[in-house]
């Protein structure tokens, strides 16, 4: 079977999710969305929503791999779990996974990057050099 991990906010290729559950062809309804079970360590919104198995990565996770026809089934846990689950092929892929980790697998590209940024109201007047301290 061939398998990866999820980097942060990583975005999969076609050409890779076509090849992550190998399967005998005669013993798979090809209609039927293949179950991708992810390890996922936390709950953060807007990013992951635990409640709703929502949220941004998992919509841009789900949108790579419905034209492949997989069903996406998060499995929250605990990261270093997760780790684990996925060294035993108990899982297809770890979000925000870090290569000196997982023992085997493959990581993808990151396609979004965020920076914190503190926003205030131009009516609150404060300093635009704020310290850390204030924040």
């Amino acid at each position: 079977m061939f398998r990866f991990i999820y980097a942060f906010f990583a975005f999969l290729v076609s050409s890779v999710s076509l090849s992550l559950h190998a399967k005998d062809p005669s013993t798979v309804q090809s209609d039927a969305p293949q179950p991708f079970e992810i390890g996922i360590s936390m709950s953060i919104p807007p990013w992951v929503i635990k409640e709703t198995d929502s949220g941004i990565e998992l919509d841009i996770l789900r949108a790579s791999l419905d034209p492949e026809r997989y069903d996406i089934r998060p499995v929250y846990v605990p990261f270093e779990r997760a780790y684990k689950l996925f060294d035993d092929a108990q899982l297809d892929a770890v979000m925000n996974a870090k290569a000196n980790v997982v023992k085997s697998g493959y990581l993808s590209q990151a396609v979004v990057t965020f920076q914190n940024y503190a926003i205030s109201l131009a009516s609150k007047n404060y300093p635009e050099d704020i310290s850390m301290s204030f924040l």
